[in-house]
């Protein structure tokens, strides 16, 4: 049973962008399956999880606003910031990793839980009310 889950009231009516969204909640997961195995993980065993979920990041939000360009969405500009916001804070949270400044763990991993729930609900929630509501929902 994975421990991670969205939230049904997190679903996007794109099921492709849906899927990418569970697929980075599942790599987290997996670095909870990890903390299972062993209680004190080895940094670099996460910090290969931080970065299978950075690149799935970003190849998430590279669709993500591809489709957004070809709905019209108004917000692209601002939901590119954003992402790029993400990414950074990804980053900085791998370098916090290896320096020991974050110890790989259940906070670390509630983190990066975090970091995709708030990219989910707050800024694909406007994507969300405009694919819903507008012909660019196609």
């Amino acid at each position: 049973m994975d421990y991670f889950v969205l939230p049904d009231s997190c679903a996007l009516p794109c099921a492709e962008i849906q899927a990418e969204h569970e697929l980075l909640v599942g790599i987290i997961n997996r670095g909870r399956d990890a903390l299972r195995l062993a209680p004190k993980p080895d940094p670099q065993l996460f910090h290969a999880l931080l970065q299978e979920l950075l690149a799935a990041s970003v190849a998430h939000f590279a669709h993500e606003e591809a489709i957004m360009e070809k709905s019209g969405y108004p917000d692209l500009a601002s939901h590119r910031a954003h992402h790029a916001n993400c990414v950074r804070r990804l980053e900085q949270t791998g370098d916090m990793l290896l320096t020991g400044e974050i110890e790989p763990g259940r906070f670390f991993l509630d983190e990066l839980f975090d970091l995709v729930l708030d990219d989910i609900i707050r800024a694909d929630g406007g994507f969300k009310a405009f694919i819903g509501t507008s012909a660019g929902a196609r």
